[in-house]
Formats: C-alpha cells, structure tokens, sequence
C-alpha cells in the first residue's frame, strides 16, 4: 500500500490559521516534530503520522474542538495549488468537481473524493484512501469542510448542501456543523 502523504500547502494554511489565532506556528510544527524548513518547498509532503501530529497539538493548542470544520473555512480555490486554479477555469462546477477528482492525488492521498448523480441530486463522497482510517476526525472535516467551501467560492456562494454525514463519533455538541 502506497504512503498517505499530505502537499506541505495543506500544512501552511494550517498555519496561517494557527497564527491568525494569535498561536506561534513555528512552536506547533517543532511540538509535532516537523521542520519548519519543508514548508520552504511547496512540493514536499509530510506523512499522515506527522500531518495528524500537528492537528493534534493545533487541537489542543488553539482549544478547537472544531478545528477541522474552522480550517476547511478557509478554502478558496487558488489556495490549494494548482488544482484550485484549474477549477476555476472549468466551466460548470460538475467540471470543477471532476477537475479536482481527476487531479486529488497533487495535492495528497489521504481523502479519495468521489462523485456520482442520482436523479436530480449530485452525490459527494470523500472516504478514506486505500481504506486507511488513522485519520483524524479533524482532518475528515477539514477536507469535507474545505471541499464544500472551495466549490461554495466557485458558485459564488450559492452553492447549497443538503446532507452530510460523517461515520466518527461527533463531538458533544452539533452546533458547529449547523
């Protein structure tokens, strides 16, 4: 089975997230054991162990319990390399979805996204690649999240869900997926 690796831009926008909250990156990626110097190359990529490390201590760092779902917020279409610029060339978001199926492996092999119509309704799925599950719960949000607010910004945010489900156990609270 091949390696589950993540794009360091992935890491980098966790980051900036990070830092917007008024935390010290640098401290995060040296608490998880990355080093800061691979961010300098945005083709390099850490492993799964490395990129649920720094969730995990970004979890707890920021007090997040919804970290995943905060992150995935900040999606826009050019900042997910050169994916996000290809999708917004397309011309439906049909094209846009099938852009980023065709290309997911770019940017990391963790999520595989698939997409299938069923009558009048277009079906989503992000499940885990290859059947791994050492997936965080932040990071199966942080991808749907991201996913959906990406695809929002190429509809002008008029891009509507109507379900998402999740198969791990959910937090205490609901509110934050409303």
């Amino acid at each position: 089975m091949e390696k589950v690796s993540v794009l360091v831009s992935l890491v980098a926008q966790l980051l900036h997230f990070v830092d917007q909250k008024g935390f010290d990156s640098n401290r995060l990626l040296e608490a998880s054991g990355v080093d800061p110097q691979i961010l300098l190359s945005p083709d390099n990529r850490i492993s799964i162990d490395q990129y649920n490390a720094i969730q995990n201590n970004a979890v707890e760092l920021t007090a997040d319990d919804y970290f995943g779902l905060h992150i995935g917020e900040l999606a826009i279409a050019n900042s997910i390399s050169i994916i996000g610029l290809v999708m917004m060339n397309c011309n439906t978001v049909g094209d846009a979805i099938r852009k980023a199926i065709a290309y997911q492996e770019v940017v990391g092999n963790l999520v595989h996204v698939s997409l299938e119509n069923k009558n009048e309704n277009t079906l989503v799925e992000l499940s885990p690649k290859n059947g791994s599950y050492g997936h965080t719960r932040h990071c199966f949000e942080g991808s749907a999240s991201g996913f959906f607010h990406l695809i929002n910004s190429l509809c002008s945010n008029n891009f509507i869900v109507d379900r998402i489900w999740f198969i791990h156990e959910p937090p205490e609270s609901l509110i934050e997926y409303k």
